[in-house]
């Protein structure tokens, strides 16, 4: 008998290899509408502070972008445009949450420094971040035609969605299809070389987020590798520190507040993350 591999799945407790499970494609189906009706509500309703608001609809796009890639790569559905709207609606959101994530990064650089830092030059920085967020929160972070096109998009995508059948998709066609995912993402990797750039890094994340949020959305309901699910949270949050650090260099230079402390400490975490994030991937995808 083949030795079974880390992938081989169970769904309710039932071995469903090659037997169609329409449940798995109303599971898929839910999980879509679900987050998309959560982000018309964030964006509509002001329960939440507006800056978490944000957080979590870039959040919702982001899962929303990989889950229906997956149910292309599974159901041989095309979801191009639908993709295309998720990636518009996120890039319409970003601007308020990168003030947010640069401040943050920056306290965390200062608290890593100590003294090492000149407090006037980086006063500087922290004040002109801090300007730029209570700009983009006094605006409500977008004018009412952005506000008018973020609904058509989700309006259009929820249609969409609700207007596709129910795929059919059983364990198999699931796991071949994550499958996909962690294939381009060892193709990543591979284009990494011996000087991995911050582009290359940054793609990287983004193919290791998508195969964890594709096994996110199937734990439970298909057994999976655990252990590799855990290593990609793991691998995802060290490229997004790095990520994190390198906008905020690119925007200490902009704002002429890159002082030479401020440059090597940043140079320095931006190193050690790269690092560290090469030895993760290395045991993911290696």
């Amino acid at each position: 008998m083949a030795q079974a591999s880390d992938d081989e799945v169970t769904t309710e407790g039932r071995q469903t290899s090659g037997t169609d499970d329409v449940s798995l494609g109303d599971h898929v189906r839910g999980h879509l509408l679900d987050r998309l009706r959560h982000t018309r509500r964030l964006l509509a309703d002001g329960e939440m502070p507006h800056d978490l608001a944000v957080h979590q609809a870039r959040k919702n796009m982001k899962r929303v972008r990989a889950v229906l890639r997956l149910k292309m790569d599974a159901a041989a559905i095309d979801t191009a445009e639908e993709r295309r709207r998720c990636r518009r609606i996120g890039r319409r959101l970003s601007s308020l949450r990168d003030a947010d994530v640069m401040l943050l990064t920056l306290q965390k650089v200062m608290v890593d420094a100590g003294a090492r830092l000149p407090s006037s030059r980086v006063g500087d920085l922290q004040t002109e971040l801090e300007n730029r967020r209570a700009a983009l929160l006094a605006a409500g972070a977008f004018d009412s035609r952005v506000i008018e096109a973020l609904r058509s998009d989700l309006a259009a995508v929820i249609r969409d969605v609700e207007a596709r059948p129910v795929p059919r998709l059983n364990d198999a066609i699931l796991i071949d299809a994550v499958r996909t995912s962690k294939r381009k993402g060892c193709a990543a990797y591979e284009k990494l070389g011996r000087r991995a750039s911050d582009e290359a890094l940054h793609r990287l994340r983004k193919r290791a987020k998508r195969e964890l949020y594709q096994r996110a959305l199937l734990d439970g309901r298909v057994t999976m590798d655990l252990a590799r699910q855990q290593d990609l949270d793991v691998l995802s949050a060290e490229l997004g520190w790095h990520q994190d650090l390198v906008v905020l260099r690119a925007a200490a230079a902009e704002h002429n507040a890159l002082c030479p402390d401020l440059d090597v400490q940043l140079r320095r975490q931006i190193r050690n993350s790269r690092r560290r994030a090469r030895q993760q991937a290395a045991r993911l995808y290696g």
